[in-house]
């Protein structure tokens, strides 16, 4: 014969049943707001479209730094009937729009923040039950961009040089824009590269590689090359010519 506590569990298990079904049967709901009228009534899937932003629903909030991001909710908005045309999206209107929380799972291990605002994502949730009631979270799967290749010039700095009287060599100490080479927006000005290959008389350069972090452009390295005089490659030791 079930004891208190049996019953209890069979209360709670009951009480998450019956939220998960409520939230399902909201996300089934918000399909009637599709212009398609056939697609109305239809189960709502366990994933829908998202734009990554850099704040909240209040416009106040500060962007995260972390894997999580804030996520405002799209919708397929082509006009065309074509099944070849590109896809396109919008921004959701009510009383589905919403701009919410969401954790890219594949950031998690590193806690980086590498995806760019506007990029388009898929959205997907899960509930997640070590929470006293059991919270939807919301979940993004997308590989980190990586290292882009971008276009720079120099905006300022000035060269290395090697003083003979006390053998050191000092570093360049250009400063960059960059911009990506595939579109030629802008990613960044003033930028200064992490890594310098060289130091030493190396002429400014043109090209390089950066990625994002927390919402900023930042460039990794860059082709700064040497010039005719003495520039050291630099692995660390001295008067290595």
């Amino acid at each position: 014969m079930a004891d208190q506590s049996d019953n209890q569990n069979f209360l709670d298990n009951a009480s998450v049943i019956a939220l998960a079904k409520m939230y399902k049967d909201s996300l089934r709901d918000n399909v009637n707001t599709v212009t398609n009228s056939n697609a109305k009534g239809q189960r709502a899937p366990q994933y829908f479209y998202g734009t990554i932003v850099n704040t909240g629903p209040l416009g106040t909030e500060a962007d995260y730094t972390d894997a999580r991001y804030w996520v405002q909710r799209q919708l397929p908005s082509n006009s065309g009937g074509a099944v070849t045309d590109a896809a396109t999206f919008t921004a959701a209107t009510t009383p589905i729009a919403q701009t919410f929380t969401a954790t890219n799972m594949s950031e998690i291990a590193y806690s980086t923040h590498s995806i760019r605002v506007g990029t388009v994502v898929k959205i997907f949730w899960e509930f997640d039950f070590t929470t006293p009631n059991p919270t939807p979270r919301h979940l993004i799967e997308s590989p980190s961009p990586g290292l882009i290749p971008v276009s720079i010039y120099s905006t300022g700095g000035s060269d290395g040089a090697w003083d003979g009287g006390t053998s050191t060599f000092t570093f360049p100490s250009y400063t960059y824009n960059a911009t990506d080479v595939f579109n030629s927006n802008s990613l960044g000005t003033g930028l200064t590269p992490v890594m310098r290959l060289f130091r030493g008389s190396c002429a400014a350069a043109s090209n390089g590689m950066g990625y994002f972090h927390s919402g900023a452009f930042v460039l990794l390295f860059t082709d700064e090359s040497p010039n005719v005089d003495p520039c050291d490659n630099y692995d660390g030791a001295t008067g290595d010519l």
